[in-house]
């Protein structure tokens, strides 16, 4: 993601939101990458990686630019929750998992949509229409809210498209919807990044 994102011309940093409880983390595209990776995800805190986000953004706001924020799942749910918080100038949210319930640390003590209204950023969420994590009702939820608070905001569904449709390294890539959804992310941010 941040080789994809720095290929558009801009500083990317991934902050390692795991550092408190596995630092260095990283997790293979398999059974067991996914098993380690919900494990973790259960012990996440919202304060905690409310605080890594808030460094994140304050060091590349201090690098003198305009900030915007880009997760895919559980990232995008992180994203999403930072941009809440901080004022990024765009906020992009790809199948991001858990934003209408309070099942996770990061969804607690109340769910993540509930903060819209904190939303100062641009926003575009990518799902696709068979995603098991992010379902339908969940999709128009997100988009409800930001309408309801009144954020600039477009929601993109792709038919017949799983959770992950974006990574490459998954069964589940989806190249076409892939292709499009990285020209919207590049819009995106070459307009709010200004």
């Amino acid at each position: 993601m941040c080789e994809r994102l720095a290929g558009f011309g801009y500083c990317a940093l991934a902050p390692d939101f795991y550092h408190r409880l596995d630092p260095g983390a990283e997790f293979a595209h398999d059974s067991t990458g996914r098993e380690r990776g919900f494990e973790l995800l259960h012990r996440l805190e919202r304060p905690d990686v409310l605080t890594d986000a808030e460094a994140a953004y304050l060091h590349l706001r201090d690098l003198g630019s305009q900030v915007g924020v880009v997760g895919l799942s559980v990232g995008g749910h992180v994203a999403y929750l930072a941009a809440t918080q901080m004022p990024f100038a765009a906020l992009v949210a790809a199948y991001p998992g858990r934003l209408t319930d309070a099942e996770i640390g990061l969804s607690r003590p109340e769910p993540t949509v509930t903060l819209t209204a904190g939303i100062t950023a641009r926003v575009l969420v990518l799902c696709g229409a068979a995603d098991h994590a992010v379902p339908a009702e969940d999709q128009a939820a997100v988009g409800a809210a930001l309408a309801a608070a009144d954020v600039e905001h477009e929601v993109v569904t792709y038919p017949d498209t799983p959770h992950g449709f974006l990574c490459d390294r998954r069964d589940t890539y989806r190249p076409d919807a892939a292709e499009d959804a990285w020209g919207r992310i590049e819009r995106l941010l070459g307009e709010a990044l200004e």
